[in-house]
């Protein structure tokens, strides 16, 4: 008679499942600080005052302007004044104020060119 060997008994493998790591760790990222911004710096160079022009006018008017007198006063001796005003090349105004014995005013006004 012949006899079966035993047949090769494989140990059966038991697969115990491998635990879910619950991590330990929580990464708190400190966010970067928002940079302050530098103030800006302020001048120190207090502007130049504009010149003011020093010189007096170099054009004199040539003309004596002869004003005409209405009407014809009577003489007192209350001096009045007697205005010449006139307008330059050179864009200034002069006016020359004359007194008069005379109850009147008069004001001429030309321009010199």
């Amino acid at each position: 008679s012949h006899q079966h060997p035993h047949p090769h008994v494989h140990p059966r493998l038991t697969s115990t499942p491998i635990p879910t790591l619950t991590p330990t760790l929580t990464l708190t990222s400190t966010p970067m600080p928002t940079p302050t911004p530098t103030p800006s710096l302020t001048p120190t160079l207090t502007p130049t005052p504009t010149c003011t022009p020093t010189g007096t006018p170099t054009s004199t008017p040539t003309p004596t302007p002869t004003p005409t007198l209405t009407p014809t006063p009577t003489p007192t001796c209350t001096p009045q004044t007697n205005i010449h005003t006139y307008t330059n090349t050179d864009a200034h105004t002069h006016t020359h104020i004359h007194t008069h014995a005379n109850p009147y005013t008069n004001t001429l006004t030309y321009s010199y060119v």
